[in-house]
């Protein structure tokens, strides 16, 4: 039961490259959209404002040492953590 759930729960999450894939995947999915985040509120309010999505969740494991020389999806800035985005239904 746990090794389905689990597939499952994976199956839900993808991983976007940018800007565009991100409010492509967005619109076309259900569940989570991993992606470089700058962590900024405002950055966020902007994202929330052009799609309704937010961060949900900030996994520490994924982002120990990780975050060289990436930039945000959305602002272009440089990235502080790998975040996890999702709308509310």
């Amino acid at each position: 039961m746990l090794e389905k759930a689990e597939k499952w729960m994976k199956s839900k999450i993808v991983e976007a490259k940018d800007k565009a894939d991100f409010e492509k995947k967005l619109a076309n999915q259900e569940g989570f959209i991993k992606a470089n985040w700058c962590g900024e509120l405002e950055c966020e309010k902007s994202i929330k404002e052009a799609t309704t999505a937010n961060s949900r969740n900030i996994p520490f494991e994924e982002n120990k040492g990780k975050m060289k020389d990436c930039t945000c999806i959305w602002c272009g800035k440089k990235a502080k953590v790998k975040a996890y985005f999702a709308k509310s239904y």
